[in-house]
């Protein structure tokens, strides 16, 4: 038989409705620090589960927050949505993920769907964060949506983004003192939305001012699937002589930078003898690998922090006069895969 508020109230000798009080953080609660850690202690080793349904439309609050992000395969959202999850769990709030599958038709239905599971606030890290404008209409004027990554300034959300200027910055200078001279880009596409177009004008910028070109034959690009990177970066080592093939890449996340690593094997080439590779987000794989992954870390835990304090002030009513827009730096981490071009043949 379920364990009753009442059960949990007789055990640690308060009324229920201290328990109720405790329980659901009421304002008007009195207990004593001493009494709340006693009903916590009950409710811990009674092992009792309030009704969460019953208890979000008594109290217009279901304690649940939505999660939207564009691809759980990718690890980097996989770490992302398990740190959210903690911190969003310690503060008491349970988590409902939503995951994209890497398809734009699904992320333009996401809200509608995450909406309809009782949520009382939504963290998205979306593929086409300028489409959220247009979309703002699909959320409940109560519900706060707070974006992960590049939003527009018209959003009326709160936003945590992160700039990568000077960790790629910090990359392209690394790879022309190694010497590299025709460094390719390799981008992303979902959907017929491009990935990574502030990431390219930003390698391109910094190569020229090292006094070299990006090509369009090195502005590489593919869906973003392990598979996909792959089979993109293969084929164009299959069309170009050698003369034509990149000494250095980077590549819009660390999945495809590993993709190209196992595509450049392939063809003989070694990491980085060969090639260098540079990837994006610093997933934990990417310190095990054969060749560790040279990289830019997200800054992950800091993201997930910010992003949690900022979602539950607005759904626990600590009004904010306008919309939070904070960026947050990443930086190039070089590992193995990085390393002196090859001479010119």
């Amino acid at each position: 038989m379920p364990v009753s508020l009442k059960d949990v109230a007789k055990h640690a000798n308060v009324s229920p409705a201290t328990v109720s009080g405790v329980i659901n953080r009421r304002s008007y609660c009195w207990a004593s620090e001493e009494t709340a850690a006693r009903v916590m202690k009950a409710v811990e080793e009674l092992g009792y589960r309030p009704n969460r349904m019953a208890r979000g439309l008594r109290l217009k609050a279901f304690m649940t927050v939505g999660l939207i992000v564009p691809d759980l395969t990718n690890p980097f959202y996989a770490a992302l949505s398990r740190t959210l999850t903690e911190r969003l769990e310690k503060s008491g709030y349970a988590v409902v993920v939503e995951d994209n599958m890497a398809s734009l038709a699904n992320e333009q239905r996401s809200f509608e769907r995450i909406f309809e599971r009782q949520v009382d606030g939504v963290i998205a890290s979306l593929i086409d964060p300028a489409g959220w404008v247009a979309r703002q209409g699909k959320a409940p004027a109560s519900k706060p949506v707070l974006l992960l990554g590049g939003a527009p300034d018209a959003t009326n959300s709160d936003v945590i983004s992160t700039d990568f200027k000077p960790g790629l910055t910090e990359a392209v200078r690394h790879l022309v003192e190694l010497g590299h001279r025709r460094v390719a880009f390799f981008g992303g596409h979902i959907g017929g939305v491009a990935m990574g177009t502030s990431r390219l004008r930003i390698v391109t910028a910094e190569l020229k001012k090292h006094g070299l070109t990006l090509p369009e034959e090195l502005r590489l690009s593919s869906d973003i699937t392990l598979h996909g990177a792959y089979d993109a970066f293969d084929s164009f080592l299959r069309r170009h002589d050698r003369a034509m093939w990149p000494t250095a890449v980077v590549a819009l996340n660390d999945w495809l930078a590993i993709a190209t690593m196992g595509a450049a094997k392939r063809h003989g080439l070694r990491v980085p003898e060969d090639l260098s590779v540079v990837g994006v987000d610093d997933i934990e794989l990417a310190r095990y690998l054969p060749v560790t992954l040279s990289t830019l870390a997200q800054p992950l835990e800091q993201m997930a922090d910010r992003a949690v304090t900022l979602l539950l002030q607005k759904i626990e009513g600590k009004k904010r006069r306008a919309p939070v827009h904070e960026t947050l730096p990443v930086v190039y981490v070089p590992r193995e895969s990085t390393g002196p071009a090859r001479p010119s043949r």
